[in-house]
C-alpha cells in the first residue's frame, strides 16, 4: 500500500489529524534536507513535502522563493533530490510528496521522472501548474507506478471542477485555503468549513490545508501543514 494512503488510514482509525511538514529541498543543502527528514520522522510528523527548487516558482511567495533560490545555489537538481529521497529511505519510511513544477518533469520526460521518483521512494507528486484536465497520461503513469497524484482545490474552484478533481485524486486533496501565493498570514481563512463540506460531498479522501500558526484550531480538515524556512 502507498505510504500516504496507509498513514491517513491509520490516522482515520485513531480519529486523529495529520501533520504535514513542508521544506525546500537543498536549503541550505541536501545533507541538511536528509537530516531534517529523519528528525521530522522521529518527532512524529506524518507526511513530508519536499519543494523541488525551480527558477520561476509562480505559486510561491517570498519565503518559498528564497528557499528555492538557496536550493538552486547549493546545486540542488531534481535528480539530486531523488538521490536524497533514496538516502532517506534507507533509514525512514516517512511518506514523501514532491512539491514540483511541471517544467522540471517535462525536461526530464514525465514518464521517466515518475518511474524514477517511485524507484527512489517518493510516494506522491504535487505538480503545481499541471491542470488535471491535461494530465491523462501523467495520471496513468502515476497509477502504474503506485504514486499518488495530489491535486489542488481553491476557494474559487467551482462545484463541477471539485467533482472532477476528486475523481482523479488519490492520497489526499490539497486545499489552497486562500487566493494568492504561499506565505505567512495573521488570520485563518474563513472558507475552510464551507469548502471542507463541498469537498466531502464528492470524496472521502483526506484533505490538507496550509497553516502557519499551529496553535490555531485546525477545524474540520484531516491534515494541517506547516512550512519551515530560514531567516536571512
Amino acid at each position: 500500500m502507498n505510504r500516504i494512503v496507509e498513514r491517513f488510514a491509520r490516522l482515520r482509525e485513531r480519529e486523529q489529524k495529520g501533520l504535514v511538514i513542508y521544506i525546500g529541498a537543498g536549503d541550505p543543502d541536501l545533507e541538511a534536507t536528509r537530516q531534517l527528514a529523519l528528525a521530522f520522522d522521529a518527532a512524529g510528523v506524518d507526511i513530508l513535502e519536499l519543494g523541488v527548487p525551480f527558477s520561476d516558482p509562480l505559486a510561491d511567495g517570498l519565503v518559498n522563493q528564497l528557499a528555492a533560490q538557496r536550493g538552486l545555489g547549493s546545486g540542488t537538481t531534481p535528480a539530486r533530490v531523488l538521490e536524497t529521497v533514496a538516502a532517506i529511505r534507507r533509514e525512514s519510511a516517512i511518506p514523501i510528496v514532491l512539491y514540483i513544477y511541471y517544467n522540471l518533469l517535462h525536461r526530464r520526460g514525465v514518464k521517466d521522472f515518475v518511474t524514477e521518483a517511485a524507484g527512489a521512494g517518493v510516494d506522491g507528486l504535487l505538480v503545481l501548474d499541471l491542470p488535471p484536465e491535461e494530465a491523462d497520461d501523467y495520471a496513468g503513469w502515476m497509477r502504474a507506478a503506485g504514486l499518488c497524484p495530489i491535486w489542488l482545490v481553491a476557494p474559487t474552484t467551482p462545484e463541477e471542477r471539485i467533482a472532477q478533481i476528486a475523481r482523479r485524486a488519490s492520497g489526499f486533496l490539497y486545499y489552497v485555503s486562500r487566493e494568492g501565493v504561499t506565505g505567512m498570514q495573521t488570520t485563518v481563512s474563513s472558507t475552510i468549513g464551507t469548502m471542507t463540506a463541498r469537498m466531502r460531498a464528492h470524496t472521502d479522501l483526506p484533505h490538507r490545508r496550509g497553516l502557519r500558526n499551529l496553535q490555531r484550531r485546525t477545524g474540520p480538515c484531516r491534515g494541517a501543514a506547516r512550512g519551515r524556512h530560514r531567516r536571512g
